[in-house]
């Protein structure tokens, strides 16, 4: 070998080392993000799932709580209650609930009633708190006596923990658990009204941050609305989902002209949960 040749060898096996050392403190690097949780957190982990597309949710108000605060000062402070309102039995807690479909509690919320329709962001992560294998997984020792460290009551299961029905001590631990993990949805049993081409899904959402919704997404509907052509479209959507489940009531509230057929079904199975093939459809 000459000498040229031998130095491009040993220039060689120096970049070969150096990609070998990168690779190396990469992998360890990764590791150690994987593993950096306290028991306590590491056991929720498996339960942690994340939106791989947009989801449209629905939310009605009465339209007065909407004008005197603002759409985003409304989704701000109703978001931030869930960790400085403790839970009074409801299903999930205080927060912000969201509908997987624009039907359900047109009636609960004000004279008239606003609807909310937003999106959550691809990306978000959540956790299905009604899970029946988070119902049933005990918590370790070693992360029950951390948890208590934190001056929560000692919950016996993860689901305990993730939903700490009418009680003040557990609040911080959750706080500290949703942030470390960046888990801003819960997932919970609740009506909804699905339409035909989707499976029958009772699922809501309550919203602890305001940075999970796609903000361009984020709308407004009354009945007074002026029709603009940027809306049309969802407002198409609306009038055929109304139209489908059969209900007059919500049919003509808005008087729109329904999204033609097909185009409905494939908008539905793009952006409504549990009408899809996506992994959190499932």
């Amino acid at each position: 070998m000459n000498r040229l040749g031998l130095l491009f060898h040993i220039f060689s096996l120096f970049i070969f080392s150096l990609a070998l050392g990168i690779s190396n403190y990469t992998y360890a690097a990764s590791t150690a993000t994987e593993t950096k949780y306290p028991e306590w957190i590491q056991e929720f982990v498996p339960y942690v799932k994340t939106l791989s597309r947009n989801v449209a949710i629905y939310h009605w108000q009465g339209v007065d709580n909407i004008i005197d605060h603002g759409i985003d000062n409304y989704i701000y402070y109703s978001t931030e209650r869930f960790f400085t309102e403790i839970d009074i039995g409801g299903s999930a807690g205080t927060g912000l609930y969201f509908a997987i479909d624009p039907v359900v509690t047109f009636e609960c919320c004000g004279n008239p009633p606003a609807l909310i329709k937003s999106e959550f962001k691809k990306g978000v992560r959540f956790i299905n708190i009604d899970d029946s294998k988070l119902d049933s997984q005990p918590l370790s020792d070693l992360a029950k006596e951390q948890i208590k460290a934190l001056g929560c009551d000692n919950p016996s299961t993860l689901h305990n923990l993730v939903q700490p029905q009418n009680s003040s001590t557990c609040v911080e631990a959750k706080r500290i658990l949703l942030d470390t993990l960046s888990v801003h949805v819960l997932v919970y049993s609740y009506t909804s009204r699905t339409i035909d081409i989707c499976k029958s899904t009772s699922l809501a959402f309550i919203v602890n941050s305001p940075t999970v919704f796609d903000r361009s997404k984020t709308l407004v509907y009354t009945k007074t609305t002026p029709k603009t052509s940027d809306t049309q479209e969802e407002r198409g959507f609306l009038e055929e989902y109304f139209r489908r489940i059969n209900d007059p009531l919500r049919h003509f509230y808005f008087n729109d002209t329904p999204m033609a057929s097909d185009k409905f079904d494939a908008w539905a199975k793009e952006h409504i949960f549990g009408c899809g093939n996506y992994p959190e459809d499932q």
